[in-house]
């Protein structure tokens, strides 16, 4: 590896061979993706923060509202709503006098038609009553309507004091609409101060987004410069473990290779234009990729295979090799074990020991 790689591993411990490889290549990605999102986000603040400064510091807020004019304002609106008040006292006031106007002449005129009469006539047979009974009746009769006719009295003063303020209010000059002026100059101020609010919030919004820019810009630099820093040292680290994966890989693919004559198994592809290896599983026969083989070299193939297997398992493992007829000198293989070849031919079934595998 290069040295620079091999420094940059130096305190990895791929335990788990290359799982332990694909696990911290999947976690530098990972952080590699998400440092590329902190280094966008950083680039915004610092072009923010950049417009903000060009710009300026923003000129300060100064009100088109005089002293004189606000307090003519404060005024006016006094006035208006004193008017409105004394408008809205006026025509409840009258609203309760027509009630109790229509109140007194209800109650006047059931008094009036409810007066008690004296009846000094027996209510059953229709004589005259005895003279001292009678009289005592024309007394408690008088009586009542005396009291009667005096509650009536006291009720028709009252109606006819309700009847003279009503004329009163009635009399007095309609303010229901105030001065056109006044009421367009408060209309005018209030626009004017609405105006005025929103520029006070616009200034206010400003000068803090320029505070803020010029507090922070310095450090969104420093931020941005170690993250780009950051993201460059898991770029190195990200090719040095493909490397160190690629050399694994290779070790692995020389030392099972080393095991065969004519066969090469590939254990990985390299991109040409990335460098990224991805695994593989290719099996060739003398330079041959093994769908390609004919039926012959296919089973010079697998034999070779079988017994680089044995070798590496330390075993001699037998071998059955159907339509042996199809492989021209079989024997001249090299055989780990016993091997069984099935030839078709004319003729009964027949089991014979061939010479050239005695001393296989």
């Amino acid at each position: 590896m290069n040295p620079e790689s091999a420094a940059r591993l130096q305190n990895d411990q791929f335990v788990m061979g290359i799982d332990s490889v694909e696990f911290a290549t999947q976690k530098v990605r990972q952080e590699l993706k998400d440092t590329e999102e902190d280094r966008l986000r950083l680039e915004g603040q610092c072009q923010a923060y950049q417009s903000v400064l060009r710009r300026g510091e923003p000129e300060p807020y100064v009100s088109s509202i005089t002293g004189e004019e606000r307090a003519r304002y404060e005024a006016a609106k006094r006035e208006l709503m004193e008017l409105e008040s004394s408008q809205g006292h006026r025509k409840e006031r009258l609203r309760d006098l027509y009630a109790r106007r229509e109140s007194l002449g209800r109650t006047y005129r059931a008094l009036r038609d409810s007066l008690p009469q004296a009846d000094t006539h027996c209510h059953t047979c229709g004589q005259p009553l005895p003279q001292d009974q009678a009289a005592r009746i024309l007394k408690e009769i008088e009586h009542k309507r005396k009291a009667s006719i005096a509650k009536m009295k006291g009720m028709l003063e009252e109606g006819n004091a309700v009847k003279a303020e009503i004329a009163k209010l009635e009399s007095m000059p309609d303010n229901d609409t105030p001065h056109s002026e006044l009421v367009e100059f408060v209309q005018n101020m209030e626009t004017r101060l609405k105006d005025e609010h929103y520029r006070e919030v616009a200034y206010a919004a400003q000068l803090r987004a320029y505070e803020q820019a010029k507090e922070h810009f310095t450090q969104a630099q420093e931020d941005l410069q170690a993250t780009e820093e950051h993201l460059e040292d898991l770029k190195q680290k990200l090719q040095a473990l493909q490397e160190f994966r690629f050399e694994y890989l290779r070790a692995q693919h020389e030392k099972l290779n080393g095991l065969f004559r004519h066969v090469a198994i590939h254990l990985m592809d390299v991109n040409k234009e990335t460098g990224e290896v991805r695994e593989t599983f290719r099996i060739e026969w003398k330079g041959r990729p093994y769908r390609l083989l004919s039926y012959s070299e296919k089973i010079r193939c697998d034999i070779e295979i079988g017994r680089a297997l044995a070798q590496a398992k330390g075993e001699a493992m037998p071998v059955y090799v159907d339509n042996a007829e199809s492989v021209q000198r079989l024997m001249d293989e090299t055989f780990s074990g016993q091997v069984i070849a099935a030839y078709v031919a004319d003729g009964s079934l027949t089991v014979s020991k061939m010479p050239e595998a005695q001393g296989a």
